[in-house]
């Protein structure tokens, strides 16, 4: 995974409390001393203003890409909202 990347989450975050299948974007990536990524700081947008976003820092096990079907998920989930 990269920056500007879609990613999901693949479990609960308790910090933030973001739950697991939350689609956000990496920003940041924060890399151990031989230059592998080992965390990432991901914006997630707002539950009920995506405007407002959230941003965390989270470990590269707690990621995955998203999907193309997740992506489309959302955006009618959106579209729906407007």
């Amino acid at each position: 995974m990269n920056e500007l990347d879609v990613v999901t989450l693949t479990r609960d975050d308790p910090v933030t409390g973001l739950k697991a299948g939350a689609i956000g974007t990496i920003v940041h990536a924060h890399a151990d001393i031989a230059g592998h990524p080992k965390a990432f700081l991901v914006e997630f947008p707002g539950a009920d203003d995506p405007y407002e976003p959230t941003l965390a820092d989270i470990t590269v096990d707690a990621l995955r890409p998203s999907s193309a079907a997740e992506l489309a998920t959302l955006r009618q989930k959106r579209v729906a909202a407007e």
